[in-house]
């Protein structure tokens, strides 16, 4: 693991020190933290056995960049501790509503955002895209937009045809509790979407979030618990597929 410079967050610090807040184009909030005081909240997590490949070049990542929804935006504070903790700077960009490949009110679509990660380079980023790990959380906001796996692929492709195909991605698949046949295929689009790319593994929440009280009552956002067993399945994933 290897500690870089403090990184830039649209919607959300790396963790609660010496935080500083702007207003990014996009309508996201940026702010700019230090890592160095950030502890694990002490709680009961469910957690699933580590599975899944490694990244090619684990050695190259020089930071990691987190695209999410509203459920990342609730996890934020539970991420930023615990990725924190793996020693690389971090950039955590989440909206409400956020899309793989709509910008429904000017909500910037995930195709978007990594597009303009890897082709306008942040001087608080890493100069190279290829040495980010890529974290995606999407796909809640699309699940029920086709019933057909070989469209859904192809939106998944569009976020993913933007980043580099030698850096390493992860991508958080999906669960809506009253929607499980549309959830189910979505899931299904991103492991085929994955597998074909390579270099990239599924970090699973669809495991997680049919516990019982890890939901909240609408059956699609973590309740607090659940807020912290995403950001422990986010945390441990990135542990499994770039750590030591």
């Amino acid at each position: 693991m290897r500690a870089g410079p403090i990184a830039l967050m649209w919607f959300a610090a790396l963790a609660p020190v010496a935080c500083s807040t702007t207003e990014a184009s996009s309508g996201t909030a940026a702010t700019t933290t230090s890592s160095a005081a950030a502890t694990t909240a002490a709680t009961t997590t469910t957690t699933t056995e580590p599975s899944g490949p490694r990244a090619e070049r684990p050695a190259a990542v020089a930071e990691i960049v987190v695209i999410g929804d509203s459920i990342t935006v609730g996890a934020t504070p539970s991420l930023e501790e615990q990725l924190a903790l793996a020693g690389y700077p971090v950039t955590i960009l989440a909206q409400e509503g956020k899309r793989m490949d709509a910008d429904p009110g000017g909500n910037t679509s995930g195709t978007d955002l990594a597009t303009s990660l890897a082709s306008e380079p942040d001087p608080e980023l890493a100069a190279d895209p290829a040495e980010r790990l890529w974290v995606v959380a999407l796909g809640t906001n699309d699940i029920g937009n086709s019933t057909e796996v070989d469209d859904i692929v192809a939106v998944v492709d569009e976020v993913l045809e933007p980043i580099p195909d030698d850096a390493p991605l992860i991508w958080i698949d999906t669960w809506i509790a009253h929607r499980a046949e549309g959830s189910e295929l979505m899931n299904a689009a991103i492991e085929r979407a994955l597998d074909e790319r390579g270099n990239a593994t599924v970090g699973r929440w669809s495991e997680l979030a049919t516990d019982p009280g890890v939901l909240s009552g609408d059956g699609v956002h973590p309740s607090d618990r659940g807020s912290i067993e995403f950001a422990t399945l986010v945390a441990e994933t990135v542990e499994d597929f770039v750590g030591a």
